[in-house]
């Protein structure tokens, strides 16, 4: 397919791109931007549902971008090339290299990650900042995580920032945004998996939790924890010691801890 040539950034497609940088317009379009070309390649390794892709002019010259393009001529995606004044203004990194693509948000029903034969999760309770959410869905991805359910307050996965620091995490984990948290939280009861938190307060030290069952780590807000809601229906919240003079552990890395000792307990139980 022959690239369509883009000079005007009064084109609809570039109005469409400059839109998804809203949060309620990605939302209502289900699309996100993909920014980069290890990621984008990531995203279609994964064979994920991409819509288009942009190329600055200069890229599209260049020996990278054409090998891209031949890389990927095989799938027969809608190429834009841009002017690459237009281009830089679409651009979220302050130096661009010239390649965006639109992705479709990947659909993922509640009820059928708890169907799978994977029965280990990960909650996230109002997880503000994008670089945590992002190491966060890194580290899911790596530990073998079947899905990963997020609490209303959670920053947006889809924005810039979360979409780069996620490293192409985010087409190899399943993510479901939940709308009851309650709701999940009883289905988990009856799927016999367990809801674990972690709770600077909390008697039991990680480690001695038995984490080789059905299991949802859940993990809460930089600053306030874990909600009182999912206090209620932790079956068992657990503590990471830390033996130094800090008062807590960044979030992501509590629960890569977390998460980890899980892997390493089912690990050892097959």
């Amino acid at each position: 397919m022959q690239p369509i040539f883009i000079e005007s950034q009064h084109n609809q497609m570039i109005k469409h791109i400059q839109k998804l940088e809203r949060r309620a317009y990605r939302e209502k379009a289900q699309e996100f931007l993909l920014e980069g070309e290890r990621l984008i390649q990531d995203a279609l390794s994964a064979d994920a549902p991409i819509s288009c892709i942009l190329l600055s002019n200069t890229f599209h010259l260049s020996q990278a971008g054409q090998t891209f393009l031949q890389n990927i001529s095989i799938k027969g995606l809608t190429i834009y090339v841009i002017a690459d004044n237009i281009f830089d203004k679409v651009a979220n990194t302050q130096t661009p290299q010239g390649i965006l693509a639109v992705a479709k948000m990947p659909q993922m029903a509640q009820q059928d990650l708890l169907n799978g034969t994977n029965n280990f999760f990960l909650y996230l309770d109002c997880v503000s900042d994008p670089g945590n959410m992002g190491t966060i869905l890194r580290t899911a991805d790596a530990a073998g995580v079947a899905g990963v359910f997020l609490s209303k307050g959670c920053v947006d996965v889809y924005n810039d920032k979360t979409v780069r620091s996620t490293m192409g995490a985010l087409f190899h984990v399943p993510i479901v945004q939940v709308d009851d948290a309650e709701a999940l939280f009883l289905q988990f009861k009856q799927n016999g998996i367990q809801l674990l938190s972690g709770d600077l307060s909390a008697q039991h030290v990680y480690y001695d939790a038995d984490m080789s069952g059905g299991l949802c780590i859940a993990v809460g807000n930089e600053a306030e924890g874990i909600s009182q809601l999912v206090r209620d229906y932790t079956a068992l919240p657990v503590k990471i010691i830390m033996p130094g003079l800090a008062e807590s552990l960044n979030v992501a890395v509590a629960a890569g801890i977390l998460m980890f000792e899980a892997v390493k307990q089912r690990a050892l139980k097959k």
